[in-house]
């Protein structure tokens, strides 16, 4: 009697976690990990390190806070990261073929990665949240 694994489960497949999604990122653009951690504006390192917490937000579910503290900014910097790079996936052909590239090795399924640039494209993502706080912080405060 042969075992026909789940369609969701098949052995040698992993989702990717955290550091492989680094390691990915930081091998297509030839650099080390560590210099995804860095402080620094130069556009070979703040271009794929948009890209990784891009990529942790939506295939991982971080929060902002998460991945602000994991890479040592602030929670506006991961916003502004995302927003960068969905400007630079609708106008730039080169950026958009190495984010592609980098979700072919990551994923293997293509409704994962029809998702996660279904999630990257759409503008009211946080949105909802962000409206949620905002109507919870009106509320008057009972001392």
């Amino acid at each position: 009697m042969t075992i026909i694994p789940h369609p969701d489960i098949l052995p040698g497949v992993y989702y990717p976690d955290k550091k492989k999604i680094l390691k990915e990122v930081a091998s297509s653009y030839d650099l080390p990990v560590e210099s995804l951690y860095e402080h620094t504006r130069k556009r070979t390192i703040s271009e794929p390190r948009m890209i990784t917490l891009t990529i942790c937000k939506y295939a991982l579910s971080l929060t902002n806070d998460d991945l602000g503290f994991e890479f040592m900014i602030t929670a506006a910097s991961v916003v502004h990261a995302r927003k960068t790079v969905r400007n630079l996936y609708l106008t730039d052909k080169a950026f958009k073929a190495k984010l592609d590239s980098i979700l072919v090795r990551l994923f293997i399924w293509d409704s994962d990665r029809i998702r996660i640039i279904g999630q990257i494209l759409n503008p009211q993502m946080d949105k909802t949240k962000f409206k949620y706080w905002k109507k919870r912080r009106q509320q008057p405060i009972n001392n």
